[in-house]
């Protein structure tokens, strides 16, 4: 992160998803990437109504994450 960088004007160095189970409190999924080149608006994670899978577009591709 560009702690800094008081006007924001570069791009993030990285994005992180962690999905974490509420009955366990341990995580399920932990993701960390650089977005760059795709640097804009920040990943979206949708999760589906079931709960067990995860969808979000990263480096310009839909990927969909199965979840225990």
């Amino acid at each position: 992160m560009n702690f800094l960088d008081i006007d924001n004007a570069r791009p993030l160095n990285f994005e992180s998803i962690d999905v974490i189970s509420i009955e366990s409190r341990k995580s399920i999924l932990e993701l960390r990437w650089d977005p760059r080149p795709y640097v804009g608006y920040l990943s979206a994670p949708a999760l589906s109504p079931n709960g067990h899978r995860l969808a979000l577009i990263r480096d310009g591709y839909l990927e969909i994450f199965e979840l225990p």
